[in-house]
């Protein structure tokens, strides 16, 4: 028979009850109460497992997201420079075309006007030389040793002609006159206008 004095012993601290052990109700609720703390504990570190990877899967999108912001906004970039370009390459298309328009000055012209052989030497090299330095100024070369310098002779005065206007026009248009200080050199006739160009610099 038991008695009231024998010891109570719960399911998992010793022996069971075929080995004489007693079990009670409070045993056994206690058991259960462990095992349902042990679940919920258990469930609450893979609850916070998962959400430290979420945290993490959102930061990452984040840094996505911010490289493709920054690679779209480089894509506009380049697309922008692209444009750029393109129009760059389309004018220097157009500039590759580009010819010295002024006409060539015939021999006979001078030759009616009365000038001598000394005269119309100088003008035909006058004439060359404009064209040669404009095209130099053109392509952006004005400023290397290989330019020539423009000199007439001391006794050849260069009277105005409406017939030069063509080329004093069209090298002044490429800024042939800021040039004039160290490239020409020319006495200029003392009865007749000076070419606009060189009345600037005079």
């Amino acid at each position: 028979m038991e008695t009231k004095g024998l010891k109570k012993r719960r399911l998992d601290e010793g022996p069971s009850a075929a080995n004489g052990g007693v079990v009670t109700m409070e045993d056994v609720q206690r058991l259960i109460d462990q095992r349902v703390l042990q679940a919920e504990q258990a469930t609450q570190r893979e609850q916070a497992s998962m959400q430290r990877q979420v945290d993490a899967l959102v930061k990452d999108n984040a840094a996505l997201k911010k490289q493709v912001e920054g690679v779209k906004l480089e894509t506009k970039d380049l697309r922008r420079r692209c444009a750029v370009n393109a129009r760059s390459v389309q004018v220097l298309k157009k500039d590759v075309k580009w010819t010295y328009s002024a006409p060539d000055i015939p021999r006979s012209h001078w030759q009616s006007q009365g000038h001598g052989d000394q005269y119309i030497a100088e003008m035909t090299k006058l004439v060359k030389l404009i064209k040669k330095i404009t095209e130099k100024l053109r392509n952006g070369t004005a400023n290397d040793p290989f330019t020539p310098k423009i000199y007439l002779k001391s006794d050849v005065s260069l009277a105005h002609d409406d017939i030069l206007l063509p080329h004093w026009s069209l090298s002044d248009a490429i800024q042939l006159e800021f040039f004039l200080g160290w490239l020409f050199t020319m006495p200029v006739s003392g009865h007749a206008p000076a070419p606009p160009a060189l009345r600037r610099n005079k």
